[in-house]
């Protein structure tokens, strides 16, 4: 395999892997926004939307299956 493509492979693998702890807690925090369970801040209103809580979604399941699949 030609080096700089294994060195972005492994880049990307990792940031995946260290983005499982930044993103179940936001995805938590959208769920809340979303299910107007707390009230978000009027700079912050993007969190609560629908198409952050798809994104956030396809983001955790796929960091999170990453992560735990060698």
């Amino acid at each position: 395999m030609n080096e700089p493509i294994a060195a972005v492979i492994v880049g990307l693998l990792l940031s995946l892997a260290a983005g499982v702890r930044t993103t179940l807690p936001l995805l938590a925090v959208n769920l809340l926004a979303f299910y107007r369970v707390v009230t978000l801040p009027e700079n912050m209103a993007w969190l609560g939307t629908q198409p952050t809580l798809i994104l956030l979604s396809v983001a955790a399941v796929t960091e999170t299956v990453i992560h735990f699949i060698p």
